[in-house]
């Protein structure tokens, strides 16, 4: 389609100029644009073709002087345009990674990007330097022509100056000398021409010869020109002034074969990689009028991708070897390995093909062909023979890795550690040859710089990473790109090499599984236990088989050494779980709780028990195997203080095929040891509840104030009754108003809010109704309801009769509870 679009394009143009042409008239004007112009018709078109060259040539160089639209001169241009480089098509060579391209030829390429043709970019700029000057020295070699002004200075007997201009026979009129044939020759020819003719004929006159103002010439650009047409530039022009003048060469002409055609015969070549590549301009040959600039379609093309300096699509011409297309690019990169070098091909049956090249062996090179693309990859982005310090040190970095080279060579002293380090922990990140998994080897700093050479004084290996790290430092960033790396190089049969320890320690995350890692080791590497933490029931969820079953285990541990009463090493993916003291734990365990629920088959009933009652932490938890009633409670925070230790109940659940699932009950004492008390072992889906102390409340308040004897704050009983209160406040002053008496409670007043709350919205319902109904009266008294209810506020009044209760009249009593306030007022003064 590309090529479509372009071929049209191109035949639009050439019928426009063509057209032009036919009319007499140059339709490459400036300021002149291709929408402006008249669209030749086909006999027009057929017309021109059927000229001959000669005719063609009379044609076109009527049309440089007629017509309505002007001739683009040069002189008059102060700025070139920019333009955009075209799209390439034909030479657009992909270049990226060959392999992702295999087997793939059916699909959009993805991640590559397009090679660009060099050179082009060359006209897609403002070349204002391009634009010949007026005021330069004229060469000795410049052909005088009509239009042309020659300077004659007389000096001797009389000063004159003279500015003859070239007549269109050749001719320069000089007073007192006559007509003197100047045109075709250069001007050092016309120079001593004149100063021989003056000292021959002129007695005592010396003359002095220079140019003047120089004429203008019409020349043609042609072919795969971007503006082809004729041009009228300034006779010193060369060809790249006049290839700039016409917007450049597009990428489907040739930048290194551009002719310059004078009567029909071929008079140079240029190519203009030699000024690009060397500055050369030597073959940019000066124009003479009538002069044909012909850009032809581009040549063989090559493309060249990857550590190169200057990686493009590059035309050829006598270049076959690939060590002479290297040189156009500007050569290698230092960062270049020319050994293993690819050339794609499309071979005879059109294939796409891969040849392996070899840049150092230049007797057996390749010779290239049109549309190749050579491929050169970069050596390998890692470093070799090196060792890699991390993390808390005052100089990271790689350094060279000598043999029998140790730990206290890089670190011999702490003074090359920064403040604060932790010398017990440090680890080294090792690949193991030839697959360089990663494997972790442990090491204790402190002992290492105390004892150079010794067992904890590790040997290097090259490419090793030794990681160190500072005593309060947070060690998760510094570990993510390791442990990115370990999860890479995990499969279904190796696990990754990191454990997870979450809870209540300083840092919880993921870490590595160094060595033979401890619980109390890992504990440690995730900043230690923070304050109020349960060192009594630390878990450990761990996996148990290739499907993801988990299994947990309850350890205590020494809460100064962090060393539980049996070493425990942990292995890959298990987990720590550290509890707070203080904080409920049903958020830590969501995720083990969730793992134990999915594992759960016909044959494996779910493994968590249910803690309930006077505990701590009410709950779900996972089943320790082995467990007990009393680690059920502890891992629930143990029992709260209404705990009726020798009251607790098992609920078990048993599947039977006849009548499906059943209940059982079993009392526990957990105040005894044994199977019938704390000792009972729990199994799956067992439900336990401590039941709470007969009668047990919690403490209840209510206020008194005003006129008694005692006013404050009172603890209640179930029992409690207001005589009772007014009893123990000390009864009433002699000030006291009993018949104003006002009592509050909590759960008249939130009952009260409840009801205001359903009246406000059945009030918005009414609103949203009139409102429908354009009712604007009944609208407006609704809304001043809703405006009034803000005013209200919820007081939980309970109306009393304090008089009647005061004499003694039980019905009068009122029943207390926990929140009740109670305001005996002053009486009013008559």
């Amino acid at each position: 389609m590309k090529l479509m679009r372009r071929g049209n394009k191109k035949a639009a143009r050439l019928s426009i100029v063509s057209l032009g042409f036919l009319l007499g008239i140059n339709l490459v004007g400036v300021k002149q644009a291709d929408a402006q112009s008249p669209t030749p018709s086909p006999q027009q078109i057929e017309l021109f073709q059927s000229l001959s060259e000669e005719e063609r040539r009379q044609l076109l160089q009527r049309s440089g002087g007629g017509g309505s639209a002007p001739q683009q001169v040069i002189e008059d241009i102060a700025v070139v345009a920019p333009r955009a480089v075209e799209e390439s098509v034909q030479n657009d060579i992909p270049a990226g990674d060959v392999q992702q391209r295999l087997g793939e030829s059916q699909q959009p390429q993805e991640n590559t990007r397009d090679l660009q043709p060099f050179g082009y970019e060359l006209f897609a700029g403002t070349p204002t330097t391009f634009a010949p000057a007026t005021n330069i020295p004229v060469p000795s070699t410049y052909i005088v022509g009509p239009g042309d002004t020659v300077i004659i200075q007389l000096y001797g007997q009389q000063n004159i100056t003279y500015q003859l201009v070239v007549t269109r026979e050749g001719q320069l009129m000089f007073p007192q000398i006559g007509p003197v044939n100047v045109s075709g020759q250069s001007f050092e020819d016309v120079r001593s021409q004149l100063q021989g003719i003056v000292a021959n004929q002129l007695i005592g006159q010396s003359a002095s010869i220079t140019m003047g103002p120089l004429r203008s010439i019409s020349v043609f650009v042609l072919g795969e020109a971007s503006r082809p047409g004729s041009y009228t530039v300034s006779s010193l022009s060369t060809m790249t002034n006049a290839l700039f003048v016409s917007g450049g060469v597009t990428t489907v002409g040739s930048l290194r074969r551009i002719r310059l055609m004078r009567a029909g015969q071929q008079i140079t070549e240029l190519d203009l990689y030699d000024l690009l590549l060397q500055g050369d301009t030597s073959g940019d040959a000066r124009l003479l009028p009538g002069d044909v600039i012909f850009v032809p379609p581009v040549g063989r093309t090559v493309g060249i991708a990857g550590e190169v300096r200057r990686p493009a699509i590059y035309e050829i011409k006598n270049e076959t070897a690939v060590a002479e297309v290297l040189s156009l690019s500007g050569g290698l990169k230092p960062t270049a390995f020319p050994s293993a070098s690819r050339l794609e091909r499309i071979n005879e049956q059109g294939e796409r093909t891969l040849i392996d090249v070899d840049l150092t062996d230049s007797e057996n090179s390749p010779t290239l062909a049109d549309g190749d693309l050579l491929q050169i990859d970069s050596v390998l982005d890692q470093l070799e023979s090196v060792v890699l310090l991390e993390g808390h040190v005052k100089r990271p970095g790689g350094f060279e890795w000598r043999e029998g080279i140790r730990v206290s060579d890089f670190l011999p002293s702490v003074d090359f550690l920064l403040p604060d380090p932790d010398l017990q922990m440090a680890l080294i990140a090792r690949e193991v040859q030839p697959t360089r998994r990663i494997e972790l080897v442990p090491v204790s700093l402190g002992e290492a710089i105390n004892n150079p050479g010794s067992s904890a004084d590790v040997l290097l290996q090259p490419r090793d990473q030794l990681h160190t790290f500072g005593a309060s430092q947070d060690r998760r960033p510094q570990l993510e790109a390791l442990l990115d790396r370990l999860d890479d190089q995990a499969s279904f049969d190796s696990l990754p090499l990191s454990v997870i320890v979450t809870g209540n320690v300083r840092y919880p995350g993921e870490y590595p599984l160094v060595g033979d890692m401890t619980l109390g080791g890992a504990i440690r590497f995730a900043g230690g236990l923070l304050t109020d933490s349960d060192v009594d029931n630390v878990l450990l969820e761990r996996r148990i088989d290739q499907r993801g079953s988990v299994a947990v285990e309850r350890y205590a541990l020494d809460g100064q050494t962090l060393s539980s009463r049996a070493p425990v090493s942990l292995r890959e993916l298990d987990k720590v779980i550290v509890f707070d003291t203080t904080q409920a734990r049903g958020e830590l365990l969501s995720d083990t709780l969730e793992k134990l629920r999915l594992q759960a088959a016909q044959d494996r009933p779910t493994e968590i028990v249910s803690v309930a009652g006077s505990v701590r932490f009410p709950g779900d938890y996972p089943l320790i195997q082995g467990a007990t009633a009393r680690a059920a409670i502890a891992l629930a925070g143990g029992l709260s203080e209404n705990a009726d230790p020798g009251r607790a109940e098992v609920t078990r659940f048993k599947t039977e095929s006849s009548t499906g699932l059943e209940a059982s009950h079993v009392d526990l004492d957990l105040a005894i040891p044994g199977v019938r008390g704390r000792d009972y072992r729990l199994e799956p889906f067992d439900q336990l509840v401590v039941r709470q102390i007969p009668n047990w409340v919690e403490r209840e308040r209510v206020v008194i104030g005003g006129e008694v004897a005692s006013p404050g704050t009172y603890s209640i009983t179930k029992r409690e009754t207001l005589s009772s209160l007014i009893s123990r406040a000390g009864g009433l002053t002699e000030f006291a108003d009993p018949a104003a008496a006002i009592f509050l409670r909590e759960e008249l007043a939130k009952n009260e809010q409840l009801a205001l709350d359903d009246y406000r919205e059945q009030l918005e319902q009414e609103l949203a109704a009139y409102a429908l109904q354009a009712d604007e009266a009944s609208a407006e008294e609704t809304q001043t309801l809703l405006d009034s209810l803000d005013d209200v506020t919820p007081t939980g009044r309970l109306v009393i009769d304090l008089p009647r209760l005061l004499a003694r009249d039980a019905s009068a009593d009122v029943s207390l509870r926990s929140g009740d306030e109670i305001l005996i007022p002053r009486a009013r003064e008559e």
